[in-house]
């Protein structure tokens, strides 16, 4: 640098500070945009947990143990951000578990880009009648 000429490093120092800036600013939106994509994706999966647990009320209430498996197969196959659902009664005894591909819930829950939700199946929207878990595919939602 000694050797340069007052424009030239002028010039260097220029160039060193929008690049600098630049990579600032780039790194900074992708964080926010990255945090946005989170929280929506987080939103969206809570939107499908709900639907979901709904189907689930009636099969539960009534212990119509086809109608769940059904209601369970459907939803794998339907939705290609879904890979497993969980479905326990209200004291957390199973009642059904089914993954997508036969794959078990502990191997697919260690793949990145997953998130598992958990909410209740409420019938008439006053019983508490069992819980559900869905692991959810980042990948492949929606």
């Amino acid at each position: 640098m000694k050797n340069l000429s007052l424009s030239q490093r002028i010039s260097v120092y220029l160039f060193l500070v929008v690049s600098i800036s630049t990579f600032i600013l780039s790194s900074a939106f992708f964080v926010v945009l990255r945090s946005q994509s989170e929280d929506e994706f987080k939103v969206q999966t809570d939107e499908v947990l709900s639907n979901i647990s709904r189907y689930y009320q009636m099969p539960i209430w009534n212990l119509d143990f086809n109608a769940i498996s059904e209601v369970t197969d459907t939803w794998l196959q339907t939705r290609s951000g879904v890979l497993a659902i969980n479905i326990t009664d209200e004291v957390g005894g199973p009642i059904i578990q089914k993954t997508k591909n036969n794959q078990s819930l502990e191997s697919l829950t260690k793949l990145p880009h997953t998130l598992l939700r958990k909410g209740k199946i409420i019938h008439d929207e006053k019983q508490h009648i069992g819980y559900i878990e869905v692991l959810f595919s980042r990948k492949s939602f929606l």
